[in-house]
């Protein structure tokens, strides 16, 4: 599972999955692809029989930024009911 993932990695010890941020170059913002692929590894974990705790950390220092505005923007510019009003 843990191959076929850019932006997050899964590291098992025993019971426990640890579910990775992996972006620290961007003090792992969240971006998109981030986004998904934690919705992806969240879902199967869920009922993964041999994960019995699930341990969100970040990669590097931080544990998360926040959200990677540019790249939420970028993502979204091409549908701009999407993306939320200034007002």
């Amino acid at each position: 599972m843990a191959e076929r993932f850019k932006s997050i990695k899964l590291e098992r010890e025993g019971g426990v999955t640890f579910v990775v941020l992996n972006r620290p170059e961007k003090r792992n913002a969240m971006s998109p692809e981030l986004h998904r692929e934690m919705c992806e590894a969240l879902d199967e974990l869920e009922t993964e029989d041999e994960t019995k705790i699930v341990v969100v950390t970040g990669a590097g220092d931080s544990f998360s930024a926040g959200q990677d505005i540019k790249l939420y923007f970028r993502g979204n510019e091409d549908n701009p009911k999407r993306v939320p009003s200034a007002s």
